[in-house]
């Protein structure tokens, strides 16, 4: 065995007071007074209504939580949320982005009053994405395990084909008696998203859609559209498939409900969707 050589390491969970106080580094003081009152009512009983981003990463979460920033929420973008478990940073902030919680339900009871938002992106731009992403990300973790379902693999595309429709099944049919209390929305596609996530939440529209990471699409790897081609001729889906946003694969558990966002009321009707030029993490 080489010199230098060791067994792959698993990452440690971040205890979540080192998560808050991570996140809060460089806090101006009423953020910090505002995150501890959030914190001491939250402890007490008395919840406040949140703004929860339940869509998939890299659908356009990082500029979803930059419009949350300039709106004057307390916005926190991590994965430290997603478990539920962390009722410190669940009662710290305002809002949460950048992946969808183990229970999105447990939040709308825990937390009444609340507002959710599905961002979604078409499938084929989302799965590149989410590619590039992960080499990156191995370029930088030598030695790390990687989960099955986190990888760059076809097995892991075929997971995020199953997982992402599942999921937005689940969350439309929930909420399809509660429509004020969901906003479903492509916001690297549709140019009114940033206004419609405005007049969502009750604030005052935009002038323009902010793009908090233009790169993250472009420049994808050939050997990833060759995996993502494959996945989707085993599911018998084509190319024009690919560029749907909601749903790929009809079943019974999603029986009725719009497969892409431009089968909602008010949507802009996307004839030919085109790949994404600038797309957000």
């Amino acid at each position: 065995m080489f010199k230098n050589a060791s067994k792959p390491k698993m990452r440690k969970p971040i205890p979540a007071y080192k998560a808050l106080a991570g996140y809060l580094k460089g806090a101006s003081f009423s953020e910090l007074a505002h995150v501890g009152a959030n914190v001491i009512t939250g402890s007490l009983g008395m919840k406040k209504p949140k703004i929860f981003a339940v869509g998939m990463n890299k659908a356009g979460t990082s500029s979803l939580h930059e419009i949350f920033v300039d709106n004057g929420y307390l916005s926190y973008h991590g994965i430290r949320w997603r478990s539920g478990r962390n009722k410190m940073l669940l009662n710290g902030f305002d809002c949460f982005s950048d992946g969808p919680p183990v229970d999105f339900k447990a939040l709308d009871r825990g937390f009444p009053g609340s507002r959710f938002i599905l961002n979604v992106r078409e499938f084929d731009a989302w799965v590149l994405s989410r590619l590039k992403h992960i080499t990156r990300d191995k370029k930088k973790r030598v030695g790390e395990i990687f989960p099955h379902d986190w990888d760059t693999t076809e097995e892991s595309i075929e997971i995020w084909l199953q997982e992402r429709d599942r999921h937005h099944a689940e969350v439309m049919t929930y909420f399809k008696d509660r429509p004020d209390d969901l906003l479903i929305v492509n916001f690297i596609r549709d140019p009114d998203a940033a206004r419609k996530v405005a007049r969502f939440l009750g604030k005052p529209e935009p002038d323009s859609k902010p793009w908090a990471n233009p790169a993250s699409g472009r420049g994808g790897a050939p050997e990833h559209q060759i995996m993502l081609d494959a996945v989707l001729q085993r599911n018998g889906l084509d190319a024009r498939d690919a560029k749907r946003d909601l749903i790929m694969l009809r079943s019974d558990a999603n029986a009725g409900l719009p497969m892409d966002t431009s089968e909602l009321d008010g949507a802009p009707i996307v004839e030919d969707p085109v790949p994404a030029a600038p797309a957000s993490a």
